[in-house]
């Protein structure tokens, strides 16, 4: 039963506000309005101990900004001491004997934990702001993911109260703050672009004032005057004020009759310059574009002053699809049939590592129970409602807060928006040199190595990125002779030959053609051409190759090598163990770069042997590795599934494994740890293990090569299964690899003594297949001519 409390005036009153606060509870309060005062009227309830203060949790800087300025505007002698505390170094610090009430940002919060559970006496009551919000960015800020759970548990003695006056259509409501008299408000639903575009411009015209809510930076190029210029209250993130200077010419007024806003202003800011006629574009063809109602409701509570007409126009997104169950989630994810963590990376099952978080054995590093995120899958269901099922679902939503859907029938249109090319977005960005400069916008800027379609694809935005990195010179950098571009970076010269590269697919196709030959006659080595398992690896890898071969090119053009992580359980499957190391080392000499590799000798049976405290005797694979395979083989067929599935003696099989692991010298210690942990697990039980303890080695190495080399900036460590991968090399290093102790054991990684000499081999092998492989790609292509 939700409990509801009525009251009259336009603000909340600081006694409504604290009937709402219960100790050892925590509700949820719907405070139905935006704007309705209970934020401020919390600010101004003193704790009720004078050595304590009342603690509230803001979900972004936004909110955080927008208060502390109101707050500074107040010039009450009286009122009381607020902290205002962020992840900027510059804000407030805690204390709990300055302050009487500390508001806080949730990553904060969370990064300074144990401060308050170390100062729960001196914590009154507990105010979680927008929480709605909190909810809906969990789904992309994952730090934000069990945030309510936390704060129930570390502050369950007081009184907690979240807030918010949008919530999420799932959440089960404790108490509702309801105004005895509504003030009755209509939606206009359009889904004409230009007939609300001509709308926007009329009410300019006529000099009303105008919010505009939209992520999409090309429609603006629609309301900007005959020189290319949209003055405005610009008020968004910086990923859209970027698009934003690169469309038009930016002229910032506060005092604007526009205002634009964007996502990240939907909550926390407040316009108050006037009643304003609010437009809403919203596409929910583009996930960036799509919102949810509650997004449309606190962006009209922007108007701090009222409104006079609301339009939200809407194009939605016809190929929604319906999702599975939970019940059907649930029932995948307590299968017995499958280890967790195949669960976690079975193409058959994306929707686990989506709506499901996992529990570790710490010390073996597997997977020991899985857990639904039921929010994350709830969002995700509203959001699909709305399309499949109609705006409906939110009648008693809408009604609630006094809103009417009314809509316009004008004919569904979608604008063709056009962005600006590469000389106009250039050219653009020249004359916004003080918006970049005030917003530190174009900073680091990296290039995008996520795959794409095809080869001018990725050129374009190859293009992107040079634009943008080197924005403040005279022309485009791959418009500019050799001795124009001389002064730049000196990571201009690769990122050109990448740039030459994208330009010329031909030599790519050549280059391509010359690397599969290759690979092929590798892989015809180790499998017969007429084996299942080799012709689904070569259907797989023609089909890769070059889109491979191009974002490989990309990644090692770059000054410092980074690489977006493509994790799966413990492991990192990035661009780097898509393409053998041969072709990773080639690559990088072509810009002049040197590939070190140091890779755990034995990996899996060293671990293995180091968990059980004893260091890998030497040969223990046989004189040539020949015992390799078989090893390997063995360690993977550990595990009573595997008489359980043909039906064999569970005993008799134990015995024999024991015998085999007997066979191959493995010491008596390890046999009784193998069997012991991983035969009543499955089959991949030991891989993950091994995964999971190798990760560790890894980034642990990775850690202590970055302490020992700090003066060098873009030194990359980048891991690659089993080994760590580096691009340059200095003398810390291999002194770091050669003294690496884990498990209170050394010899993890081959001796390095003078890194220069295999260096040379390396590149002089490199070069000679190379000319190899060219002497044999020109007969190819001369045969062709014939």
């Amino acid at each position: 039963m939700i409990k509801t409390i009525r009251y009259d005036s336009t603000y909340l009153s600081s006694q409504i506000v604290e009937n709402c606060f219960i100790d050892n509870k925590s509700q949820l309060i719907d405070k139905i309005l935006c704007g309705n005062g209970f934020t401020t009227a919390y600010l101004n309830i003193k704790p009720r101990k004078s050595n304590q203060v009342n603690l509230i949790v803001v979900p972004n800087l936004g909110v955080i900004r927008s208060k502390r300025i109101s707050y500074l505007k107040d010039l009450n002698p009286d009122k009381l001491k607020i902290a205002f505390i962020s992840g900027d170094p510059n804000t407030d610090t805690i204390s709990f004997e300055k302050y009487d009430v500390i508001m806080i940002v949730a990553d904060s919060m969370l990064y300074k934990i144990d401060v308050f559970k170390d100062n729960l006496n001196l914590i009154d009551r507990v105010m979680i702001d927008e929480v709605h919000s909190v909810i809906i960015q969990s789904s992309f800020r994952y730090n934000l993911v069990g945030l309510i759970e936390l704060i129930n548990d570390v502050f369950k003695s007081k009184a907690i109260v979240y807030v918010t006056a949008t919530p999420m259509l799932f959440q089960n409501i404790d108490l509702k703050l309801i105004k005895n008299k509504i003030k009755q408000r209509d939606i206009f639903v359009s889904t004409n672009q230009e007939d609300t575009l001509e709308r926007i411009k009329t009410d300019l015209r006529n000099d009303k004032k105008v919010i505009l809510a939209t992520q999409d930076a090309r429609f603006l190029k629609h309301l900007t005057d005959e020189n290319n210029v949209l003055t405005a209250n610009v008020r968004t993130g910086d990923t859209m004020l970027l698009k934003i200077i690169e469309n038009l010419t930016l002229e910032f007024d506060d005092f604007s009759n526009l205002t634009i806003i964007s996502s990240a202003s939907f909550e926390g800011v407040d316009i108050d310059n006037g009643i304003q006629n609010i437009y809403i574009l919203e596409d929910r063809s583009t996930e960036y574009q799509t919102f949810y109602m509650q997004n449309i409701i606190q962006i009209i509570g922007r108007a701090r002053k009222g409104t006079n007409r609301i339009e939200w126009c809407l194009q939605q997104n016809n190929t929604r699809i319906a999702m599975i169950s939970k019940e059907d989630m649930l029932k995948v994810a307590n299968s017995k049939k499958i280890s967790h963590e195949k669960k976690f990376t079975s193409s058959n099952y994306k929707f686990i590592p989506k709506y499901f978080s996992k529990n570790l054995d710490e010390s073996l590093g597997l997977i020991t129970d899985i857990v639904f995120n039921e929010t994350l899958y709830d969002l995700d269901a509203e959001k699909t409602d709305a399309d499949l099922k109609g705006l409906s679902i939110y009648d008693e939503f809408l009604n609630d807060r006094g809103f009417t859907l009314i809509y316009t029938h004008s004919g569904a249109k979608r604008m063709r928006l056009k962005g600006s090319n590469h000389k106009t977005a250039f050219e653009n960005v020249k004359k916004n040199t003080d918006v970049i400069r005030r917003f530190d916008l174009l900073q680091d800027v990296k290039p995008n190595l996520y795959p794409m379609g095809t080869v001018n694809e990725y050129l374009k935005v190859y293009e992107t990125f040079l634009r943008r990195k080197y924005h403040y010179v005279d022309k485009l950098v791959w418009l500019m002779d050799s001795f124009e571009y001389a002064s730049l970076s000196v990571g201009i010269v690769n990122e050109l030959k990448v740039y030459d590269l994208l330009k010329n697919e031909k030599e790519i196709d050549k280059q391509v053609h010359i690397i599969t030959k290759k690979q092929l006659a590798k892989k015809k080595l180790e499998l017969d051409k007429r084996n299942d398992i080799y012709q689904q690896w070569e259907l797989d890898y023609k089909k890769n190759i070059k889109d491979r071969y191009i974002r490989l090119f990309i990644a090692l053009g770059q000054e410092k090598v980074k690489l977006p992580n493509k994790i799966r359980n413990s492991r990192n499957y990035n661009l780097l163990t898509e393409v053998s190391l041969s072709l990773i080392e080639q690559v990088a000499l072509m810009f002049n770069k040197n590939t070190i590799e140091h890779d755990i000798i034995s990996c899996n049976s060293r671990i293995i042997y180091a968990f059980c405290g004893l260091d890998l005797p030497d040969n223990f694979y046989g004189e040539n590795k020949i015992n390799k395979n078989s090893i390997n083989k063995l360690l993977n067929t550990l595990s009573i599934d595997i008489p359980k599935l043909y039906g064999k003696s569970v005993d008799n099989y134990y015995n024999y494994k024991v015998q085999k692991l007997r066979g191959y010298n493995f010491n008596e210690k390890v046999i009784t740890f193998l069997m012991s942990t991983f035969y009543n697990k499955k089959t991949d039980a030991i891989f993950n293990f091994c995964s999971a303890i190798e990760k560790r080695i890894i980034m642990q190495l990775k850690d202590e090569i970055k302490q020992a080399t700090k003066r060098d900036m873009n030194l990359s460590t980048i891991r690659r299964h089993d080994s760590i991968l580096m691009f340059d090399y200095h003398s810390e290093i291999f002194e770091v690899v050669n003294k690496y102790n884990y498990y209170g054991l050394n010899n993890w990684f081959a001796k390095t003594e003078n890194p220069n000499k295999k260096i040379e081999k390396k590149l002089k092998n490199i070069e000679l297949e190379q000319q190899q492989m060219e002497i044999e790609w020109t007969k190819e292509y001369l045969k062709t001519l014939k």
